[in-house]
């Protein structure tokens, strides 16, 4: 009984009462539902119900309130102390519940601890359920919904209202997960009547299946809803609609009135203030009410609605009952709809509009967007510092564009934060329904984000016009849906990664398309992605050392990436963010891969002079300096020490293992007694690989001789001496042995040079606790260099491959709160007035390519301007025990404080004075990588922010960036119309 009861947590024990001892489940104690069921049995089940009569559910039961369930009669449960009378469960729903899907779920019966809980995504997928049956015309009741008792609406209403008011009663949901309150109201049925555009289009296109010449009205409503689209409905049922649907069209026509009539909306909000005891929120309410009745244009209800909606969320946290929060989150939703029918009426209005204007439509339509949810209090806050910039008459065309770059992140920061708390969920989902993978993208078409990309695709069109410059998307000029990380220039095949993996064509140039940069991204030419990950991950940094283009494509232009999978194409970026993508023939794309030759100036030169090879013992981190570096140890271990001795208190214990010792381990013989040691055979190898020509002949070969490399290394016997030297040390450095635990971090002589960091090529073990275990992770460590990734990145690019040599540091773990990595300029535009930073919650934010907060802060005042937010779901924290584990985020809006970036700032200004200048005499850029245990800073790595700067000699790419040349001192005028003329 209690491994059922923590299989079906998410209801009460009665139903698991069910299962044990009704009739129709005689034998379920023997063959209990488990978690393995194959997926693809899973969803031919979900098919089924869609079409059986009784859906998900068995039979009727009555449900009481000491546990008892009983037949179907009048008052069953009056000796019982009262109960419910609902559905019960089948066998294949039961199955389906026990692989982890919530499906089939009855309010009445949820707990409300379950929704409550951060470390479930219980509601979340109740959510997508509702998401489902309103889209795909009942999803799994499709049939059920005529299945009498199957709910009991007014039960289900209360329950919802109930966990509603639970969720309101938390002022921590209220303040870090508003946007998932705002979406439970929006979909589970409560009582109050919330028009649903999402069920406008599922409606409408029930209906196109079954009558294809509705198909005009489909896609008008689908995309451009309006109120007018009920007498359409009406009209078309009239003249050409078939008789036996007459009822579905009224019903889609009711729908588009209640959803789009101003009287409507007015009713709605009225019966909302009746309700509420709050005088200051009815007034509220009442007042914008009256508004809407009174204002005449599209521009004055947008800003009447979404002033609104803002204050509504506003006075969430101070109202005093639950019920009231609740009208507020209401009559938000309610005002939703109405901005969503006004902003559709702004295009009729948006050809002659003034830039000035159309910004103004922007600022209401985020302003709505904070208003429902959206966007968070700090994205709110960015956008409204933008909009203060450019409201003036005349500006700067250079600096109009960069405002505007500013605000095309905004749809983007809303798609994060719906991705934060669904993505999780959604991917569950999937598996049974891929349909659910449509949740996010139609959540925004019916939000106020649909006219914001519309208005913001003109102002863009407008700005790049008047700079003379268009992106090329395969033939195509386009102003938007294009975002240049890192300049570079590529020819290649594009591919995604499943393409990659099981491409056979060893030394054919690839662009990859993958949903964000990737934390272990294989060697290739180019990057198309579709959210950006965060700026400072090790990718970045790697892509941005090696001149690698790395574009952000919109999703609205994924089908034409798509038409071009497995064709070569060539990718330029240039510097100042102009993109081309374009097709290549394949014959000429077969000759220039044939004459394709490695850059002579790529090449990564080992000093073998400076290395202290003989040098082999373990050495405090407390006893480095950064003169260390290349020596003894790599970059990480010698400026680690350089920080620790720089800002005492700040650095956690180290132990550094030397290239000495890496370079004794290969002195081995590696293939018994006689043969060469394991240094001699690895340059026989190497030798071997620069004489064969043949690439999948030399590709077959390279993989042997890694793949044999690696297992020696991981099996190879360590000195006895040596381990019991490294148990003594660490015992002196850090402690009685699992009194801690160290990150076992890979260290090599080939990183952070002038011309290659290696940023994300080392392996790095996290919080290893006790001997053993370390000394595993240091055969990790030591053969790590010798996967096919590191070897594609590094070793295929150096003079002298085999002088590859690897020390190892251990360093003590720290679990801070939240971690990042700070650049000591503007990484997008080299401004070294200004730092950037990128964070997120728990250990190694920043590094692996998670969705951060990403700002950028000037040194001189302080302002803050937002490019991101953190929105990665999960976070990660280290165990006592060793090792670490993933756990959901907090979900705060921001995560740096003031302070924090105070903190941040004033060391980036005492770096600039010590940390080492480049050869040419200027200031050496630094990345370094941090964490806040509360409100302490500590400091984990520095090293040289290197950038490739062959995309700014590229002929190509400069050519790309003329117009720009030519807009400098040029100025445009925000009172004329978008369009016009300077």
């Amino acid at each position: 009984m209690r491994r059922l009861w923590h299989r079906f947590r998410s209801v009460r024990p009665r139903c698991v009462l069910v299962l044990l001892f009704l009739p129709v489940f005689a034998g379920a104690a023997e063959q209990r539902p488990t978690g393995d069921t194959d997926t693809a049995e899973l969803r031919a089940w979900i098919g089924e119900m869609k079409t059986e009569a009784r859906g998900p559910f068995a039979r009727i039961r009555w449900f009481c309130n000491d546990g008892t369930v009983l037949p179907p009669k009048a008052y069953g449960c009056r000796e019982h102390g009262g109960g419910r009378q609902h559905a019960e469960w089948n066998e294949n729903t039961l199955q389906i519940r026990a692989n982890g899907f919530m499906i089939a779920n009855v309010l009445s019966e949820v707990a409300t601890a379950e929704v409550l809980s951060s470390d479930d995504y219980l509601l979340q997928q109740m959510l997508l359920e509702q998401f489902l049956i309103n889209v795909d015309d009942g999803w799994i009741l499709r049939q059920a919904r005529y299945y009498r008792g199957a709910f009991q609406t007014e039960g289900e209403q209360d329950a919802a209202r109930r966990i509603l008011n639970a969720l309101l009663g938390e002022q921590q949901w209220i303040k870090h997960r508003s946007l998932l309150i705002y979406e439970t109201a929006r979909l589970l049925p409560h009582g109050r009547r919330t028009a649903q555009l999402t069920s406008l289009r599922a409606d409408a296109a029930t209906l196109q299946k079954k009558d294809v010449g509705f198909s005009p009205l489909r896609n008008k409503i689908h995309g451009k809803p309006a109120p007018s689209d009920a007498q359409s409905v009406r009209d078309y049922a009239r003249r050409n609609g078939k008789p036996e649907l007459a009822g579905e069209y009224e019903a889609l026509a009711k729908a588009i009135e209640l959803a789009t009539d101003p009287a409507q909306v007015q009713a709605r909000l009225s019966a909302i203030a009746s309700a509420v005891s709050d005088q200051r929120l009815k007034e509220l309410i009442n007042t914008t009410r009256q508004a809407l009745a009174e204002m005449d244009t599209p521009t004055l209800q947008l800003q009447a609605a979404s002033t609104a909606t803002e204050k509504l969320r506003r006075k969430l946290s101070n109202l005093t009952t639950s019920d009231d929060r609740l009208a507020a989150v209401d009559a938000a939703i309610v005002l939703d709809q109405s901005i969503f029918t006004a902003s559709q009426g702004l295009r009729d209005a948006l050809p002659g509009a003034t830039r000035q204007t159309q910004i103004g439509w922007l600022t209401d339509l985020g302003r709505a967007a904070y208003g429902s949810g959206l966007l968070s209090e700090f994205e709110w806050q960015q956008l409204q510092v933008t909009a203060m910039l450019l409201d003036t008459n005349l500006l700067d065309l250079a600096r109009y564009r960069a405002e505007l770059k500013a605000l095309t992140r905004i749809p983007s920061w809303t798609q994060r934060r719906l991705s934060l708390f669904f993505e999780p969920a959604i991917q569950k989902f999937a598996a049974i329904d891929p349909l659910v993978l449509e949740f996010i993208p139609d959540r925004l078409r019916s939000s106020s984000m649909l006219m914001y990309s519309v208005i913001l695709e003109s102002l863009t069109a407008d700005a790049n016009r008047l700079a003379g410059i268009r992106h090329n998307f395969f033939g195509e000029t386009v102003s938007t849906g294009l975002r240049s990380l890192n300049p570079g220039f590529a020819t290649g095949v594009l591919m995604t990664e499943a393409d990659y993996v099981k491409d056979a064509r060893p030394g054919i140039p690839k662009i990859l398309v993958v949903p964000e940069t990737l934390a272990d991204l294989p060697p290739v030419d180019g990057i198309l992605t579709e959210h950006e990950g965060n700026h400072l991950s090790h990718v970045q940094l790697l892509a941005r050392n090696l001149g690698i283009p790395n574009v952000v494509v919109n999703r609205s232009l994924q089908a034409q990436i798509d038409a071009h999978r497995g064709k070569p194409v060539t990718l330029a970026s240039s510097p100042g963010g102009i993109v081309s993508l374009t097709a290549v023939p394949e014959a000429d794309f077969a000759v220039a891969t044939a004459a394709r030759r490695p850059d002579p100036a790529a090449r990564i030169v080992v000093d073998l002079d400076k290395l202290a090879l003989t040098a082999n013992e373990f050495t405090s981190v407390s006893r480095l300096r950064a003169v260390d570096s290349g020596v003894k140890v790599g970059p990480k271990a010698a400026q680690l020490g350089e920080l620790m001795s720089r800002y005492p208190g700040t650095v956690s214990s180290g132990l550094a293992i030397p290239f000495g010792a890496f370079r004794d381990m290969l002195n081995q013989k590696f293939e018994g007694k006689g043969g060469p040691s394991a240094f001699e055979w690895l340059r026989s190898q190497y030798d071997e690989l620069a004489h064969i020509n043949d690439q999948k002949l030399r590709a077959q070969q390279r993989n042997r001789m890694l793949e044999n490399i690696r297992q020696w290394i991981l099996n190879v016997d360590i000195d006895p001496q040596f381990l019991v030297a490294l148990r003594q040390r660490m015992s002196d450095e850090f402690g009685p042995e699992g009194s801690y635990g160290v990150f076992v971090r890979s260290d090599t002589n080939v990183e952070d040079l002038p011309g290659f960091t290696g940023a994300g090529l080392n392996l790095t073990v996290p919080n290893v606790v006790g001997f053993d275990n370390t000394v595993r992770a240091i055969h990790q460590v030591w053969a790590s260099p010798f996967t096919e990734r590191s070897f594609g990145w590094r070793q295929a690019l150096m003079d002298k491959p085999e002088h590859l040599y690897v020390a190892v540091l251990l360093h003590q773990g720290v679990n801070s709160s939240k971690s990042g990595v700070m650049v000591t300029s503007n990484i997008e535009t080299g401004d070294l007035d200004e730092v950037t930073v990128v964070t997120n919650e728990g250990v190694g934010g920043g590094v692996e390519g998670q969705s951060a907060e990403t700002i950028v802060v000037h040194r001189g005042t302080r302002a803050v301007r937002l490019q991101s937010s953190a929105t990665a779901p999960l976070k990660r924290v280290l165990l006592s025990q060793g090792g670490s584990k993933l756990v959901h985020v907090k979900g705060s809006d921001r995560l740096l404080s003031d302070a924090d970036v105070q903190v941040l700032v004033d060391l980036s200004a005492d770096i600039d004075i010590w940390f080492k200048n480049r050869e040419d005499g200027s200031r050496q850029i630094a990345d370094v990588e941090f964490g806040f245990i509360k409100d302490k800073l500590v400091l984990f790595q520095i090293r040289p922010f290197v950038e490739n700067k062959a995309a700014s000699r590229n002929e190509q790419l400069l050519k790309l960036d003329a117009p720009l040349r030519s807009i400098r001192g040029k100025n445009v005028d925000l009172t004329q119309a978008a369009g016009t003329a300077q």
